[in-house]
């Protein structure tokens, strides 16, 4: 990570290098695949959650051009075009669509920690990245909910994929109508209190209270994390809370 730095590399390449060398896949030094796949899960949920504080309704009216229009096309021509070549090659659809995915998403954070650190975030390219970057962001939650079907597509039929992904639609609408009228409730009880930690574990509550309720619905932690991030985003606390977190 040092030596990252001294070559002025953002720190999210320091990191993800930092990874690549320790890990089974390098050095070695880190053999355990059970405990990382364990804290890459609440690493993820963490980072829905950052993500869903930093998308809101309003922010997405400045940039909605490059939001629906570059966006949009961006994604589904990247994952068309890989869907395409990987069929071409004769690999099994079902994967197919998921490296589709896995192609067209790119890293956020690292983007826009290259763009500010050079001063051009503010400029029109920077714009229209922001924009392609946010429908990237959630664009992410309905293919967690895809690749999570795709998993077991061989056990399921299309009838009972559509009619899942329907129910965990109006569930999950349930559960953001809900928690839409209780976050705020909840989050200003904690504010009179004017105790830092418990507004500090309050969040972390809502955070991991979201996802262990989509979990239990057969989603993902990750989509729940996300839905209690862009919920709070809308709350007149949501820059305490992202500060906090």
């Amino acid at each position: 990570f040092y030596i990252s730095h001294r070559l002025r590399l953002s720190a999210v390449t320091g990191f993800i290098l930092t990874g690549i060398l320790i890990g089974p896949g390098g050095l070695g030094l880190i053999k355990d695949p059970h405990n990382i796949n364990i804290l890459a899960e609440i690493g993820v949920v963490m980072l829905l959650f950052t993500i869903g504080l930093e998308v809101s309704f309003g922010k997405l009216g400045a940039v909605k051009k490059s939001f629906w229009l570059g966006g949009g096309l961006q994604v589904c021509v990247t994952s068309l075009l890989v869907i395409g070549v990987l069929q071409f090659f004769r690999l099994p659809f079902h994967e197919s669509i998921f490296y589709g995915f896995l192609v067209s998403l790119s890293s956020t954070a690292l983007v826009l920690k290259i763009y500010s650190d050079s001063n051009q975030l503010q400029s029109p390219h920077g714009n229209i990245s922001l924009g392609i970057l946010l429908f990237q962001d959630i664009s992410l939650v309905p293919m967690i909910v895809i690749t999570r079907l795709l998993g077991r597509a061989g056990d399921l039929s299309w009838t009972t994929v559509l009619a899942r992904f329907f129910f965990s639609v109006l569930a999950v609408g349930g559960v953001v109508i809900i928690a839409r009228h209780l976050m705020p409730r909840i989050l200003y009880l904690m504010i009179k209190t004017r105790v830092r930690e418990i507004f500090l574990l309050t969040s972390l509550f809502l955070c991991l209270g979201m996802a262990l309720l989509t979990s239990s619905l057969g989603l993902s932690l990750a989509l729940g994390a996300f839905l209690a991030g862009i919920i709070i985003s809308e709350s007149e606390y949501s820059y305490q809370v992202t500060a906090e977190i």
